[in-house]
């Protein structure tokens, strides 16, 4: 399957790790192309310089508004029916900031409810997708990059194309489909949905139904003033879904590199919470998409010099990233862990990994009966 250790291997690694010959084949699933460029208006580009120049505040998906802390308060997505059967998982979905663990929630909402996602979400979304493209050109324009009469023009296609303008990861997407973006007539899509970032403020909870499973989802917000608001949701949780991105190996969150914050976050939640002594962890390897392109123009070992595998296998640098979180485990830790890799933004191999998941925790259901 998709998994990349099972319990087994998980455990095994506690010894490989010290020992130099440590190697694993990595199951990754493979990214397919970006969907092609297609067509929308300017009038969405003037908008977006009218909303800038008045003061007024991006638009947020309803899906991620802030809350207060009282669980009466937590947004609620209810799927169809909402008949939830006795055996209701409760799931924690955490990770820090930039992990992309709120769009494996949008991918949860895809495989099990879809008629959730409303159109006028993803209107939203292209609306923030559309915000990010025109700060990409305004940020080439000031670099130099772009003319301002060329703002309008095809001329502008090469360098939007080559320039990596912004540090977020819906830029590219955004370029690449600018034309369909900019285009009224054409709805907004699935991806669309997927690639709009926002960040995640408080908490969420999502109540999801699947024909075997239902779920009672908490998405926690990953900024560090947050993980004081962690305590409620995570308590009684049958399963922790800790998504890390491979993306940041090389991005510093303070004196920290993102997968150093991640690394010291999951220890303390895997040794340190009482909430997880029962649970059993998922580790969600994310954005490998992203990795294996970015590891053709970074070195992984220029940030970890302890690193020895090939610079330009993804597989080595996944297996190498996956044998440092399983080397947080206590020798005495005997719950169920389990290794996954990801690509949030694709929907087809993100099922598949939420499949897997769920036989998981359909068969631990089955062992509690």
């Amino acid at each position: 399957m998709h998994e990349l250790w099972n319990e087994e291997q998980y455990r095994t690694c506690l010894t490989a790790h010290r020992s130099e010959g440590f190697k694993h084949e990595c199951n990754a699933v493979s990214s397919p192309t970006q969907s092609e460029a297609r067509g929308r208006k300017a009038w969405l580009g003037r908008r977006w310089l009218d909303a800038k120049s008045e003061g007024r505040s991006r638009k947020t998906l309803s899906s991620s508004q802030p809350i207060s802390r009282a669980p009466d308060s937590y947004i609620v997505h209810r799927g169809q029916g909402n008949t939830f059967r006795s055996s209701q998982v409760k799931l924690l979905l955490t990770g820090i900031q930039g992990s992309g663990k709120s769009t494996i929630l949008k991918q949860l909402r895809f495989a099990y409810a879809a008629s959730l996602v409303t159109s006028r979400e993803r209107e939203e979304a292209r609306d923030l997708l559309v915000d990010s493209a025109m700060s990409a050109a305004e940020t080439l324009r000031t670099a130099g990059l772009l003319l301002p009469h060329e703002l309008g023009t095809a001329h502008r296609t090469p360098a939007w194309g080559s320039a990596d303008p912004m540090n977020h990861d819906n830029i590219q997407y955004c370029l690449e489909n600018r034309s369909r973006l900019f285009l009224e007539e054409h709805p907004a899509t699935n991806d669309d949905f997927l690639h709009a970032y926002v960040k995640t403020t408080g908490v969420s909870e999502t109540y999801l139904e699947s024909h075997r499973l239902s779920y009672r989802v908490f998405d926690v917000s990953g900024a560090r003033v947050e993980r004081r608001k962690w305590q409620y949701p995570a308590e009684d949780v049958q399963c922790l879904i800790f998504v890390v991105s491979l993306a940041e190996y090389d991005v510093h969150l303070g004196d920290d590199s993102g997968i150093r914050e991640s690394l010291a976050v999951f220890e303390s939640m895997l040794n340190h919470a009482r909430w997880f002594k029962s649970s059993t962890i998922v580790l969600l390897l994310n954005k490998i998409d992203v990795l294996r392109e970015k590891i053709k123009e970074i070195p992984v070992r220029k940030f970890w010099p302890e690193f020895n595998g090939s610079e330009d296998s993804c597989d080595a640098a996944t297996n190498f990233f996956a044998a440092k979180f399983c080397s947080l485990q206590r020798p005495d830790d005997y719950r169920d862990k389990h290794v996954y890799c990801s690509d949030a933004t694709n929907i087809e191999t993100s099922k598949i990994v939420l499949q897997s998941i769920e036989a998981l925790l359909v068969a631990r259901v089955q062992c509690s009966l």
